[in-house]
């Protein structure tokens, strides 16, 4: 029998968890007594009732907010204690730590792109989620001759604000640093808050100096040149970088689909059992997954979390996905994909740049879908060379060897 005073912390926020607990001790006097003693039990209880009190919320809820700080400010200085006072740094800011996989991979590819192209320089990583917690303190530990690079990925625009937020911060505070932004998607909706977002980034980007976007298809080159007033790059997306040859090798066996179900999702529900059905025609191993997890994953275990998840593409005989970084993970492990339509053009754009692997297939409706399927398990042998992909980086790394100091 469960017991009714049971919490579900998964269901609120620290704070609210904290308070809630506290609530329970108050209610509780006689279990106070009975474990501490009268004395004791008295004293906790008044102290419960006075934390709980409205004059304590708001300085118990900064508590807990300098306190979360703190640790984030301490996870950071750990992870990158042996690098940070070097003097030979670049800073890589903003990669996202939290459930989507694809934003995990784009950090590791970063970090494997600077650490080969820039050997004798230490990778300082700031994430996401610990950014807001070290900003300030930032100005104390970058120097002017440090090149900042940001995060890539598909956050340009008026989707994922964090990001955004994270960029104009270092602009302001870094005028003087050289500033690259790794391979992105531009991406404006139609809506008033969307152009109003643009503005203020147009703005933003006006008024900084030493700035360079990277962009991974030629969609977002083009609206780049309209949009922006800094130097503009065309390179691929950087997982590509990344080399998985020879890393996995399986038998492989069954039919992954791997669909977004998130508010990039354009595949409804019916036609997602249309898919199933066609499928089933060819075998009865069919799993469902996503690149989007339902818990955030530290940096440390990314790497682990990656491979695990990148063992598991490479051991299916077909994945059928509507994600980038789906059809990216089949490309570099040498895994037959079927890439559906996406409600934007980054899927396609980025395509582009592998459309020449026959074992990766671009539909433009359901109705290829089974003779795509047929055409995929025909193949025979599946050969990967990305020495014709790694070119393609060149433009990006004479830009940066151009301005490190």
């Amino acid at each position: 029998m469960h017991d009714k005073s049971f919490i579900d912390k998964g269901s609120m926020n620290d704070s609210e968890y904290f308070y809630s607990i506290i609530r329970r001790v108050i209610k509780k006097p006689l279990l106070l007594i009975k474990y501490y003693g009268f004395v004791k039990a008295i004293a906790l209880l008044l102290q419960s009732i006075f934390i709980s009190s409205r004059r304590f919320k708001k300085v118990g809820i900064s508590v807990i907010h300098m306190i979360n700080k703190f640790e984030k400010i301490s996870e950071t200085y750990q992870y990158n204690k042996t690098k940070i006072f070097l003097k030979k740094r670049i800073f890589l800011i903003g990669c996202e730590d939290f459930w989507n996989l694809g934003d995990h991979h784009i950090g590791i590819s970063e970090i494997e792109y600077l650490e080969e192209t820039f050997p004798e320089y230490a990778i300082v990583e700031i994430t996401a989620s610990n950014y807001f917690a070290v900003n300030r303190l930032l100005p104390l530990i970058i120097r002017r001759k440090d090149l900042i690079c940001l995060h890539g990925g598909g956050n340009i625009g008026n989707f994922y604000m964090l990001a955004e937020y994270i960029r104009r911060d270092i602009m302001k505070k870094f005028k003087n640093n050289e500033k690259v932004i790794f391979p992105q998607t531009i991406h404006y909706d139609a809506s008033k808050e969307a152009k109003a977002i643009l503005k203020e980034d147009q703005d933003r980007i006006k008024k900084t100096e030493n700035l360079t976007l990277c962009v991974r298809e030629q969609y977002s080159y083009e609206l780049a040149k309209e949009y922006f007033d800094c130097d503009i790059v065309l390179v691929p997306d950087i997982v590509l970088f990344s080399n998985y040859i020879d890393k996995f090798k399986y038998d492989r066996e069954g039919i992954i689909l791997l669909l977004r179900n998130d508010l990039e999702r354009v595949i409804t529900e019916q036609e997602k059992q249309s898919i199933i059905n066609i499928l089933q025609l060819y075998t009865s191993n069919i799993r469902i997954n996503d690149t989007q997890l339902i818990t955030d994953i530290h940096v440390n275990d990314r790497r682990v979390v990656m491979d695990d998840f990148i063992s598991k593409i490479a051991g299916a005989e077909i994945v059928i996905t509507d994600r980038l970084h789906g059809m990216v993970f089949c490309a570099i492990t040498e895994t037959p994909c079927i890439v559906l339509p996406n409600y934007n053009h980054k899927v396609e754009g980025v395509y582009n740049w592998i459309s020449d692997l026959e074992y990766i297939i671009m539909i433009k409706d359901m109705a290829e879908l089974e003779e795509a399927v047929s055409k995929l398990l025909r193949i025979n042998r599946i050969v990967y060379d990305n020495s014709f992909i790694l070119k393609k980086f060149d433009a990006l790394t004479i830009l940066l060897k151009s301005k490190v100091k």
